[in-house]
């Protein structure tokens, strides 16, 4: 399988750098630190917050995102207007 990584600048010159520090090539060095990445046979780690942070973070992203029917009514008492 092939992939093309785009890197940013800033860490494919330290990736050249430490290759030719070894004597390595660019590819073997990065193809040897995906492996030692994935054969630790730990999942991925994601950031951990705290539930505050979450839903201060989640809210200000749905805040982000403009109404797609600003005059949709959706509140209870429109949708089960029997139910009051």
């Amino acid at each position: 399988m092939n992939i093309l990584l785009h890197l940013p600048p800033e860490t494919e010159a330290r990736l050249i750098e430490q290759a030719q520090a070894t004597g390595r090539d660019a590819e073997t060095l990065a193809l040897e630190a995906v492996r030692e990445r994935f054969s630790a046979g730990e999942p991925a780690s994601c950031p951990s917050v705290s539930t505050d942070e979450w839903l201060r973070l989640f809210d200000a992203w749905v805040g982000d995102h403009e109404s797609r029917n600003p005059r949709l009514d959706d509140s209870r008492d429109s949708i089960y207007p029997d139910r009051w």
